[in-house]
Order: C-alpha cells, then sequence, then structure tokens
C-alpha cells in the first residue's frame, strides 16, 4: 500500500502511527505544513519526530496539485480534518476533484464554542454531500463516530480511532517509581480555561488528611493565578509546579507518578493519557476527553463527569484507596496499552483501507475485546 499523511504539522501524534507503517514494509509519504506550530514549540515538542519519515512541506495550492498527480492512483490520503486546518484545504479540494481515494482523521468538535452550531450544519453539509464527503473517516475520541453519524455520514465507513503513539519511546521512560513518600498526582497541559486545573485543584481540597502530591508540569494563561490558589487551598508541600518541560523530561516525571488526571472540559484525545497508560501509570480523566475511550476499555483508571468536582473527587479518593500502583501491575498495564500502540494502530489502518477499497472484513478498534 502507498499512504499519504497531510498534516498541519509534524507532530507526535501521527508521526508515530506513519513511522510504523514504514516498518511495516509500507510506502508512507508525510506531507506538512510546517515542522511544528508556536503553540507546540512551547509546549516543550521536540525538533524532530519524523523517524523514518518521508517528510515534504506544503507550500501552495499548486503545489498540493503536483504532488497528489505525482503520488499516483493507488495512493490512499489520510488527511487532517474536512474543515479550515490552514494549508489542508489544498489537498481536500484537489482529492475533491480527481477522485482520488482519501479519508479524513478528526476530533470531536468542541460543544463549547461560538460557532459549534454552525460548525454542525457545515459538517452535515460536507458528509450528506456524495461529491464532497470522503470515502472514510477515522473518528478520533470516545463520543466522535456517534457525532458523525449524526451529521449524516454512512455508519460503515466511520472508523473509532486514535492517536496511536511509539510504544518504544513512553516504555522506555518507565520508572518502578518509590513505594515511599506522598500519592504523586499529576497534570500535564496546558493551564488555561479548558483543562480545568482549578477543578483539580478544588477537589483535590475535599479530600482531608490523604498523604499527596499536586505534580503540575505545563505553562498557560492562568498558571500565576492557579499556582497561587494551589499554595493556599492545598499548601505548599503538596504542590510542585514545573512549567514547560521537553518531552523527554515530561515523560520522566510521567513515569513517576501514581496516576496522571486530566480534567478537561473538551480534549479531542488527550495524548498524556496514552503516554501514560503506555508507562503503566493509570489515569482519571473526564468523559469530555475522547481518550476515556481507552481508560474504560483497559480499565486503566477512573472517567468522571466532565465540570463535576464531586465525581472527579470520589474518583481520586478511589484511585488512592486502591493504594500506589506496583512495578509489576504497571507492566501489566503497559502490555495492556500497546493496543494504543503505534504498531497496533498501523495494523488497525491497513486493515481499514483493506476494508474500504479491497472488500476486507471490517476491523475491530485494537482495544475492544471483541
Amino acid at each position: 500500500m502507498k499512504f499519504v499523511f497531510w498534516q498541519t504539522e509534524v507532530s507526535p501524534h501521527m508521526a508515530g502511527l506513519a513511522s510504523a507503517l514504514v516498518e511495516a514494509g509500507e510506502s508512507v509519504i508525510f506531507v506538512a505544513g510546517e515542522a511544528r506550530s508556536k503553540r507546540r514549540s512551547s509546549m516543550g515538542w521536540p525538533d524532530e519526530v519524523g523517524g523514518l519519515l518521508n517528510i515534504i512541506y506544503l507550500r501552495n495550492r499548486r503545489h498540493a496539485r503536483e504532488l497528489v498527480k505525482a503520488f499516483g492512483d493507488d495512493a490512499v490520503h489520510v488527511v487532517q480534518g474536512l474543515l479550515y486546518n490552514g494549508k489542508m484545504k489544498w489537498p481536500r479540494s484537489v482529492l475533491r476533484k480527481v477522485g482520488a481515494k482519501w479519508g479524513v482523521v478528526m476530533e470531536t468538535v468542541n460543544e463549547h464554542t461560538p460557532l459549534y452550531r454552525l460548525k454542525r450544519s457545515i459538517y452535515g453539509y460536507y458528509f450528506k454531500n456524495e461529491r464532497l464527503r470522503p470515502d472514510f473517516v477515522l473518528a478520533i475520541g470516545d463520543k466522535t463516530p456517534a457525532w458523525v453519524s449524526k451529521r449524516g455520514y454512512v455508519d460503515e465507513r466511520i472508523f473509532s480511532f486514535a492517536y496511536f503513539l511509539s510504544i518504544s519511546r513512553a516504555r522506555n521512560s518507565g520508572s518502578e517509581g518509590s513505594s515511599k513518600g506522598p500519592f504523586r498526582i499529576g497534570f500535564v497541559g496546558r493551564i488555561d480555561k479548558g483543562k480545568r486545573l482549578d477543578l483539580l485543584i478544588d477537589a483535590l481540597c475535599g479530600l482531608g488528611e490523604r498523604n499527596y502530591v499536586l505534580v503540575v508540569i505545563g505553562d498557560g494563561s492562568l498558571r500565576s493565578d492557579l499556582e497561587k490558589a494551589a499554595y493556599q487551598k492545598l499548601g505548599e508541600g503538596r504542590v510542585r509546579f514545573y512549567g514547560t518541560l521537553d518531552m523527554d523530561q515530561v515523560y520522566n516525571e510521567e513515569s513517576k507518578m501514581d496516576c496522571l488526571v486530566l480534567p478537561s472540559d473538551h480534549d479531542g484525545w488527550g495524548a498524556v493519557v496514552s503516554e501514560s497508560l503506555l508507562m503503566g501509570v493509570p489515569v482519571v480523566c473526564s468523559d469530555a476527553c475522547g481518550s476515556s475511550v481507552v481508560v474504560k476499555a483497559l480499565k486503566g483508571g477512573y472517567v468522571f463527569e466532565a465540570g463535576n468536582i464531586l465525581s472527579l473527587r470520589r474518583a481520586l479518593d478511589k484511585i488512592m484507596s486502591n493504594g500506589r500502583i506496583s512495578f509489576q501491575d504497571k507492566m501489566v498495564l503497559s502490555r495492556k496499552a500497546e493496543d494504543i500502540g503505534s504498531r497496533a494502530g498501523a495494523s488497525y489502518l491497513k486493515s481499514i483501507v483493506q476494508f474500504v477499497y479491497a472488500n476486507g472484513s471490517r476491523p475491530c478498534p485494537p482495544w475492544c475485546s471483541e
């Protein structure tokens, strides 16, 4: 097979999957709008995440036409999103015109934005129009397949999908941790309104005399305010703010956590959840995180109701009551999490393409027990 990935930037979210296809002997080309965005750079992403990939940087619409023609009729194109996404509008337009084999990878649209209703209508228009719609949809997130179906796209071409990350890089950061000291509760991500670090801080306030420490990695517009709030409400001895770290440092700190918490009001997936599970670290996340689907499927922690402080507090209480996970149990969870590793994702994507274009059997997501 020949796969062409069209992405706004070279991100570890998709580069690991593409590299795993190369390792499996497939022909893969990665076309990106840029190496990485300023926002991702500020989050500590590495300069090089392409690995084995043949990467081409997209210049303009004419360049997109030339590339699609050069790739040939047998190529299967996987494009980031159906709307907007900067330069990705160019390949989508070309692929539609030439009748190429193509699909989109997309997360659930955020319901908490002013343009949400308009976006629902626009997606519906594209999904119902045979001339405009893609051949398949890789729907990332727990609720995304149902969301796409409600917009009028045919169910048999919707596939529950994930951000399949490299196993080796995450697992090599694994740590036995310490059997002593406070229970390490981690938060990794942007410190802004949507990620709800404030909710986590307030939920921890109600856990009495439990012996824990909150480790926060990341930066953002609310860092100063929430750092002060955490010290005031939890006590300085229970809080560690590390700011932005490079990715290897993030992995190292994540591996030492006893649980990771992602309390977002909306998260299309939440790659930190995948990273933690691959290291064998249990997770507490909201049901508004796309990755909640694998937390439940792999029994890798607890899912709480987004925005509900009591629901989050109960989940935290349960995971701390269970006690610190042993190194052996971390390895068990890490092995189960291979279902969201890049090799599993590569095999799954190949099976999807076989189903769509070669009358293969319809595959189940790797994390399904069926």
